[in-house]
């Protein structure tokens, strides 16, 4: 069925923020480097990156060039642990903090305009709302730099850019998340399903998205939302299962051969859509480098992973 979009100003002015700010629980962030000989994966090389805060938070990294990164890390001020962007150059090791901010600043990511980056920020009002931002690239240390993007939809808890012009959302609603395209020439909102995990990921080369199916709770279902149309005003979606997640994981990634990548435990599992089996294989075990727990995982075109860790 082909759908337009229709500006939600109202729905989203209301929507149901955090009563509290963001619980922060000790997490680090490795990075590994795989190698794929014909069907097999192995590990050539693995680092820790978040030596500098290892006591701390380290979440949300990703890729904004082969050879760096963006994350969120909590430091201590005034009391309190907040959330700021980082960024670290993994050929010379230098680390740089972009924001110094009373507020959280989550999920930081390349934006299709290559003078900003994005990230949600759980603003300080007494709602902790959280909006996507836009910041940009060359300037650092600004507390009020940058701007919102989308300033009527609050409770944003991820993203992800389709294209220059329109952002995947996953939204908070009352009890669970919904799941909307959102163009940002005028703030319009695209419905595309509801009972939706926190996970989205660019399918690459396409403008489809994977996103986690969580209407049933015994079987969450990774699904492909694929999007077609004349222009980006006026845009089909239609939602096909791809796979059953690993059990009671909520994130996974996706490979530069757009096979899916989860982690069970210090088990790395992919699922090759072209299998006719369906099934996840497991591919490497890095307990021999004492990597367990993998929460969430960030995938460059080079194989590089960047695997969150829950202590």
């Amino acid at each position: 069925m082909r759908t337009t979009f229709t500006t939600l100003i109202s729905l989203f002015a209301l929507s149901i923020p955090s009563a509290e700010a963001q619980e922060l629980i000790n997490k680090n962030i490795y990075l590994i480097q795989l190698e794929q000989n014909d069907s097999a994966y192995q590990v050539t090389k693995a680092s820790f990156l978040s030596s500098f805060n290892s006591s701390g938070t380290n979440d949300h990294p990703s890729f904004s060039s082969e050879n760096k990164i963006y994350l969120s890390a909590s430091l201590k001020k005034n009391g309190f642990n907040e959330l700021d962007i980082f960024e670290l150059n993994l050929t010379n090791n230098e680390k740089i903090q972009i924001t110094e901010t009373v507020e959280n600043e989550l999920h930081p990511k390349a934006s299709p305009d290559a003078y900003y980056f994005t990230a949600i920020r759980e603003e300080a009002d007494v709602d902790r709302t959280k909006r996507l931002w836009k910041f940009p690239v060359f300037v650092k240390h600004e507390k009020d730099m940058g701007k919102p993007l989308f300033p009527y939809i609050g409770g944003i808890e991820n993203y992800e850019w389709v294209n220059r012009s329109i952002a995947a959302l996953v939204v908070e609603a009352e009890n669970s998340h919904r799941l909307f395209l959102g163009k940002v020439s005028d703030n319009s909102t695209m419905f595309v399903a509801s009972d939706v995990g926190t996970c989205i990921q660019k399918k690459n080369n396409s403008n489809n998205i994977y996103y986690l199916d969580k209407s049933f709770s015994n079987k969450w279902m990774i699904k492909e939302a694929i999007l077609s149309g004349n222009n980006k005003e006026d845009i089909d979606i239609q939602s096909i299962d791809q796979i059953e997640s690993l059990a009671g994981q909520n994130y996974f990634g996706v490979l530069p051969n757009n096979q899916l990548i989860s982690a069970k435990g210090s088990k790395l599992c992919i699922y090759d859509p072209k299998n006719s089996e369906k099934s996840w294989s497991e591919i490497v075990d890095l307990s021999p480098l004492n990597i367990t727990n993998i929460e969430s995982i960030d995938v460059s075109n080079r194989l590089q992973l960047l695997l969150v860790t829950k202590d």
